[in-house]
């Protein structure tokens, strides 16, 4: 984005209009002008503006990005309606926000294909794909693409939210309500006779017909322990657990407020989840003393801060941050959708939420954007992803 396009109280003051006005020769406006700059400053900086944009990429290194979107259909691609939702790879670069190599990678007739997860050898893609009936509720498998074959197949009938472990040899997946309930993991890869098969799954979690969901899991780096999302009562909203693999021991992260969608960070310090009822990620870190209370991140919220990258956002009610997903330790993934005053979803952008270590505030990237530069069109949704560092032959 150049500055020509950002909203013009961003834009730098002009030296010339001081001397023009001969606003230095008089001390008391002088002071009165600077007073006044720290404190437009200081509600910048507290607003956490989602026009910072970082003029380099601090890590420097380009992200393998594999997300939903309705580039090339008719249906939509956000929470309300996922009915156009296919699933696509492209190489993005955060230090120039441009994408290349776009690539469709799921094109089956009448399908709902979203929730990626990149295997760590950046080899498989496992996905969720929904059955014709349409809606985020409906009859879902964990299928598995490989990346390099283009070879598509089942892996498990009946499940949802597939995710791989760090080591590549377990997937993570839940199953819904029309089958026995729970979060399950299963080995996968080395594991198993054929590397596009599962082995048994075990029940890590599992909940009675009379409760609520468990599901949508990621593995912590150890390979040992999950976060998921839990719903003791079904009338109640969701919260945020961590729990061993073996069922055994579990933590409680959050009360269920409608937090939900929860991923790790690589260093497995951080929880980072959405919090359906505001709209809003939340985090969990990891202290000395363990776990603090959760909190929310400094995030834009206001359905302004993304209108330069959508001209939709200037015509919602709201906007909801969905999906969070980790990439790096300075690097998260986060679907942002458009909202009317009664909460119903209409659109959804994608983008790369950046740190640098001076800040905590982070820079925000435009994938979406930048995938329709490279397409040549506009207007369209994406909702999920995942994604992957890459660097020299990965290139």
């Amino acid at each position: 984005m150049t500055i020509s396009s950002l909203p013009r109280s961003r834009r730098p003051l002009n030296p010339k209009w001081w001397r023009r006005s001969g606003f230095f020769s008089d001390s008391l406006l002088t002071f009165l002008f600077f007073v006044l700059l720290f404190g437009l400053g200081l509600s910048v900086g507290l607003a956490g503006s989602s026009e910072r944009l970082s003029p380099r990429s601090p890590s420097g290194q380009k992200i393998l990005v594999v997300f939903a979107s309705n580039l090339e259909s008719r249906g939509g691609c956000h929470r309300d309606d996922p009915s156009g939702a296919d699933l696509y790879s492209v190489l993005f670069d955060p230090s120039t926000d441009k994408a290349e190599r776009l690539t469709r990678l799921t094109r089956t007739p009448g399908q709902t294909e979203w929730f990626p997860s990149i295997s760590p050898d950046r080899r498989y893609v496992a996905y969720m794909s929904a059955r014709p009936s349409g809606g985020p509720f409906s009859p879902c498998d964990v299928r598995l693409l490989d990346l390099s074959t283009g070879i598509d197949v089942l892996l498990r009938a009946d499940a949802r939210f597939p995710a791989f472990s760090r080591d590549g040899k377990w997937l993570a997946f839940s199953t819904p309500f029309y089958v026995k309930r729970g979060v399950w993991v299963a080995p996968f890869g080395s594991s198993t006779t054929s590397p596009s098969t599962l082995g048994e799954p075990r029940l890590v979690m599992g909940s009675a017909e009379d409760q609520g969901a468990i599901e949508d899991p990621e593995f912590l780096p150890d390979g040992q322990r999950l976060v998921l999302q839990h719903r003791h009562v079904p009338s109640r909203g969701s919260g945020v657990s961590l729990v061993s693999i073996d069922g055994r021991r579990s933590v409680e992260f959050t009360p269920e407020d409608g937090s939900c969608h929860p991923t790790v960070r690589p260093d497995g310090g951080t929880v980072v989840f959405s919090i359906a009822t505001s709209g809003r990620l939340g985090s969990v870190r990891r202290t000395d003393q363990g776990w603090a209370s959760p909190s929310i991140l400094p995030v834009p919220i206001l359905a302004n801060d993304y209108r330069p990258y959508d001209f939709r956002f200037g015509a919602v009610r709201a906007v909801h941050q969905s999906y969070p997903k980790w990439v790096a330790n300075d690097r998260m993934l986060m679907t942002v959708h458009g909202s009317d005053r009664s909460g119903h979803f209409s659109f959804a952008r994608l983008f790369l939420l950046e740190w640098s270590p001076s800040s905590s505030t982070p820079w925000l990237h435009d994938i979406s954007g930048a995938v329709e530069a490279l397409a040549g069109i506009k207007g369209r949704d994406y909702c999920t992803a995942d994604a992957a560092e890459v660097s020299g032959p990965d290139l």
